[in-house]
This record gives structure tokens, sequence and C-alpha cells, in this order.
């Protein structure tokens, strides 16, 4: 039996699996992410989790727990949530844990190696080449470098709402939608909550729906704006690309795999990062997974078990996640 676990920032899901693909069982608890949440809580998270996974029995015929969890790349985090996640379940299990980039990219190449660009609250380019070696670009937190998450498209969509009002301009469409969605009456009235002590980051990325819906109806300042986000984000994945596969043979394709909020919900900046690519005549193949990034999880699993990932495993495995 394989335990796979996808942690966050809001919520993090666990399954347990057989050798076949067979989901047993599905659970999921609060957050885990180390960089915003206690370490108790994350203890109580993670054992709540477990005992539902396993109704309370014992993890015996648990060989492998693989936990793709954010916020655990720097600082000994990684070994810290290791420790914790073995002290809860006992030092017989191996515990094995990863930034939760490589299981979405796993998710899309089903354990091969790529480059994944999750476009969520946050942003990051992550890739593994054939040779195991792993990098990334971005990833930094909301102030560096995170032109294509909801954060940048949030903040961009009220910069252009401000000016606006600097100007002197009447209210527009725009104005009104953000107003609407904070559900305030002027612009000025947005500044408080914007500001509001802890919670800027999230606020401001939520604006990002508001983009994403008004650029499905063709709205010019919205599809320009992803445009620059599919612009930053090709040019994340051509860095990540020289750093990782430039000694690769000649016309081998990359797989892309593109994943997160924003581009489930905006069929637009897929279309945008696609134009993008297309000119610089790279092979990129673009995947977007069907299934949620935990399935990712499982094939890092068996890779380390040395399973051989066939297409049985694959549509026995995504059916039931999808």
């Amino acid at each position: 039996m394989i335990i796979g676990i996808d942690g966050g920032g809001t919520k993090t899901t666990g399954i347990l699996v057989d050798y076949n693909g067979v989901v047993v069982s599905k659970a999921t608890v609060g957050a885990s992410n180390p960089n915003g949440v206690r370490e108790v809580d994350i203890r109580n998270e993670l054992t709540l989790l477990f005992s539902l996974l396993t109704e309370k029995k014992p993890l015996s015929k648990v060989v492998l727990i693989y936990a793709g969890i954010s916020g655990v790349e720097s600082g000994g985090k990684k070994e810290w949530m290791t420790s914790l996640i073995k002290s809860i379940t006992g030092q017989n299990i191996r515990v094995i844990v990863e930034n939760d980039a490589i299981t979405a990219l796993y998710s899309g190449t089903k354990g091969n190696p790529g480059i994944v660009t999750i476009c969520g609250t946050g942003s990051i380019t992550y890739g593994l080449n054939e040779s195991g070696e792993r990098s990334r670009v971005g990833g930094w937190g909301y102030l560096i470098n995170d032109g294509c998450s909801g954060f940048a498209l949030g903040k961009s969509l009220l910069e252009y709402v401000f000016s606006e009002y600097d100007k002197g301009k009447l209210p527009c469409h725009l104005t009104h939608a953000v107003l609407q969605h904070f559900k305030r009456n002027s612009v000025a009235e947005l500044i408080p909550h914007i500001y509001e002590l802890g919670k800027s980051r999230d606020i401001v990325a939520s604006v990002g729906k508001v983009v994403v819906q008004y650029a499905r109806n063709n709205d010019k300042t919205c599809l320009d704006i992803l445009r620059v986000a599919a612009e930053q984000a090709v040019s994340d994945i051509n860095i990540l690309y020289k750093k990782l596969f430039h000694s690769t043979i000649q016309d081998t394709v990359i797989p892309i795999v593109l994943t997160g909020g924003i581009v489930e919900h905006s069929e637009e900046l897929v279309s945008f990062i696609r134009k993008e690519i297309e000119v610089l005549n790279k092979t990129y193949h673009i995947i977007q997974p069907n299934c949620p990034p935990i399935v990712g999880t499982i094939y890092a699993s068996l890779k380390m078990l040395n399973k051989e990932i066939n297409t049985r495993i694959i549509d026995t495995l995504e059916k039931q996640l999808v």
C-alpha cells in the first residue's frame, strides 16, 4: 500500500492506494504548509488524515508515504516535515517529502521528466531532467518574479482601476466589477480592505477571478493582462529549459505541464501561452492534467518502488480521481 499526500496553505488531501492503482480511501483535512501553519496544527491535521485514511487501523501494510507539500524547499523544512510524519506513523515506514511542484509535474507526465508551470494564488515553474537534476524559476513569493499568478493578475487590474480613478475618469465596467467583487461603493473605500494586515496577498489575488471572467467576455484590458502573464510564463519556461535541457538531443519533445487554478479556469491564458510557444518554434508539448496533483504522488511513489507505471495502472487510478 502507498499513501500519497498533497499539502498546501488551504487544505491537505491524502489517498491510500494499492500497487494496481486502486484507491482504497481518500480524505481531506486542513492546511499543512509549514510557512503559514503552526507545528502543533500540522501535527493535528496529519494525525487526523492518517486516521481517516486507515479508518484507525494500523499502518502495517503501508510501505511508503510520499508527500508533496508546499513551502518545504528551504530552511530544513523538508527534513522537519519528514521527521514529523515519522513521529506520527512510526519509524518503520519509508517517508519521502518533496516540493508539491514535483507531484504537479508528475500528474501530467506520469512520472517522467519535464517542466511544470503552476499558476494559482502564486506561481512557480519547476523542472526535472533525465539525469534527475531539478531546478526552478520563481516561486519566491508574491513580491518577487510572480508574473503568472492570481496576485499578479489582480494587482494589474487594481492598478488599472486606480489609474483611471486618478485621471478623474468616470467609473468604467471594470471599476464596477471590482467594487462589486469587494462589496464597496467607491474606489477610495477599497484601500483599507486591500491593505488589511496579513491578508493583502490573498485579497489582491482574488481579483484575478475578475480578470479571468472579463477576459472570457473579450474585454481588451483583461486580455492584455493575461497576455503579459503568458509572456512571463513562457519566459520562465525558457529559462528553465536552458538550465535543465540545454544538452538534450535536438528535436526531443519536452513536456510542459500547465496547472493551477488560473490555468484551469482561463482558456484565454492557455491560448496565449500556446501562441507564445509557437512563435519560439520550440519542441514543447503542452499537457493540462485531467486529474488533481495528488495523482502525481502515486506516480512518484511507484517510481521510488521501481514499479512499472503502465497504461492499466494509469487508467485505473485516474478514473477514480477525475
